[in-house]
Order: structure tokens, then C-alpha cells, then sequence
């Protein structure tokens, strides 16, 4: 089944879900899998391919709830808060996106880093919230907002500010948790 790898006591109407999915048969791969949810609230996978299906069909709004449930069965789920910060992103609800993305990224999932560095952000390497990025500066001072990510120079770590100074760091002068080194502003130009 690749990465949906548990199984849904939806049984019947999952599989028919599945294979209409495959088929690029999204309208048709919903209504299966909303089948297949009546079955079993429960099953992650039933919860996240119906907001897929939903959302690939063009019905975003309605792609929201079995894609939120999906994260609340299954923090972990790292392609149910990927799907979900795209489907939000398309409503417009940004802040959220971010949110979702970002711990899609600390998840590991394959596609989110990419996309948060397009947007320019990072996440926390320590508790997955988005982090922004600032443009390269050679100035001797300069003040960071509470959203502003702080890369290591030595490893690659990249905490959040909140991260940071909970570890008892200065914040004039943080050091990295994990190996010691110079912590300066998540840059633009960084490849983290």
C-alpha cells in the first residue's frame, strides 16, 4: 500500500479508495473514502486520503476537517499536516499553513522544507514551529523578531527564539544546545 502502510477497518471501500486514488479519480476516490471513514472514525489513513481526495477535486473547504481530524489521530502523520497546510494555504488562512508545514518538515517529510525555504522560513529543529528567514545584513547590530530562526554556524541545527533562550542562552550572544557554536539569524542564503 506504500506510505499508507496501516490499515483502515473501512476494509472494502478504503481499497476502492485507493485504487480510484491511484487511478487519478479524485471526486470518485472521495466519495469512497468517506465510505470508508463511516466505517472507522478512527483509521488515519481513511481520515487523510479523503482530505486529499477533496482537496485534489477542488473541494478545499471541505478537505479541512478529515485532514485536522487525521493530525489530532496522529501528530505524527507528517503528509496529513502537509496536505493540511496546503489546503490552508489555498484558503488564505496563512498563519495556520506555516504552522502545519513547518511540523510536516520536522516530521521529515520529503517536500515541506523546500517549501517553507520558498516562503522564507525555516522550522525549529527542536519543536517544529515555522521560523522566518532575514536577508543577509552587514550591519554590526541588529535587532531579530520573535519569529526570526537562529542558525548554528558549526551543525546543522536552527532553533526558534523561544527555543533558544529556554535553554538559558543569552540572548546577546546564544550558543548552540547541540554542539556549542556561534548561533546567528536564520539568513536567506542559508541551505537549512
Amino acid at each position: 500500500m506504500g506510505i499508507f502502510s496501516r490499515r483502515s477497518n473501512g476494509g472494502d471501500a478504503f481499497e476502492l479508495g485507493m485504487s480510484l486514488w491511484r487511478q487519478g479519480r479524485g471526486e470518485e476516490a472521495a466519495k469512497a473514502f468517506k465510505d470508508a471513514v463511516r466505517a472507522d472514525r478512527r483509521s488515519v489513513d481513511a481520515q487523510s486520503l479523503l482530505g486529499a481526495s477533496l482537496l485534489e477535486s477542488g473541494d478545499v473547504k471541505a478537505s479541512i476537517a478529515p485532514l485536522t481530524r487525521c493530525v489530532e489521530l496522529a501528530p505524527d502523520h507528517s503528509d496529513g499536516h502537509n496536505t493540511l497546510a496546503m489546503a490552508l494555504g489555498r484558503l488564505g488562512r496563512t498563519g495556520e499553513a506555516e504552522v502545519h508545514l513547518a511540523h510536516a518538515a520536522y516530521l521529515k517529510h520529503p517536500q515541506a522544507p523546500e517549501t517553507l525555504r520558498g516562503m522564507g522560513l525555516g522550522y525549529c529543529r527542536r519543536c517544529g514551529d515555522p521560523v522566518e528567514r532575514e536577508e543577509p545584513s552587514d550591519a554590526d547590530v541588529r535587532f531579530h523578531g520573535p519569529r526570526v530562526g537562529m542558525e548554528c554556524l558549526s551543525c546543522p541545527t536552527v532553533l526558534c527564539v523561544r527555543c533558544v533562550l529556554g535553554n538559558g542562552a543569552s540572548g546577546v550572544a546564544p550558543t548552540c544546545p547541540v554542539c556549542g557554536g556561534t548561533l546567528r539569524a536564520l539568513r536567506t542564503d542559508s541551505e537549512l
